[in-house]
C-alpha cells in the first residue's frame, strides 16, 4: 500500500472516529436533558396505588418539556465548547503567528462561535 493511500485512510478513519464521537456526545447530552425535562414534566407513565404502571419509554423520553430544554442545551454546549476552543487558538497565534494548524482551527472554530452566540 502506498503511503499516500495510507495517509488518506487514516484521515478517513480519523475524520469518522471524529464524527462519530461528537454525535454520541450529543446524543448523550440530549438523553440527560431529556431525562431531567422528565422530572419537571412527567409523561409515559401512570400511577396506581403508588406503582407504576403504562411504562412507555418513548413518551417519556418525549414528554412536552424536551424539546426545547435539548434544542437550548445543545446550542448552549457547543457555545461554550467553541469559546473556550477559541480562546486557546487565539491563545496559540498570539504565541505562534504563523502556525498553519492553530490558523485552520481558529478558522473552524471561529464561525461555529459566531452562529451559536446568534442563536
Amino acid at each position: 500500500m502506498s503511503q499516500l493511500l495510507a495517509a488518506r485512510l487514516d484521515m478517513a478513519f480519523s475524520l469518522g472516529f471524529h464524527i462519530l464521537f461528537a454525535v454520541s456526545g450529543c446524543l448523550s447530552g440530549l438523553f440527560v436533558v431529556c431525562a431531567n425535562a422528565w422530572m419537571n414534566t412527567p409523561a409515559g407513565v401512570r400511577m396506581v396505588n403508588g406503582k407504576p404502571v403504562d411504562i412507555d419509554p418513548i413518551a417519556a423520553l418525549l414528554n412536552p418539556g424536551a424539546a426545547h430544554r435539548a434544542i437550548h442545551m445543545t446550542i448552549a454546549a457547543y457555545l461554550a465548547i467553541a469559546a473556550a476552543a477559541c480562546g486557546i487558538q487565539a491563545w496559540m497565534l498570539l504565541k505562534r503567528p504563523y502556525d498553519l494548524l492553530h490558523r485552520r482551527a481558529f478558522a473552524i472554530l471561529f464561525p461555529v462561535l459566531i452562529v451559536t452566540a446568534l442563536l
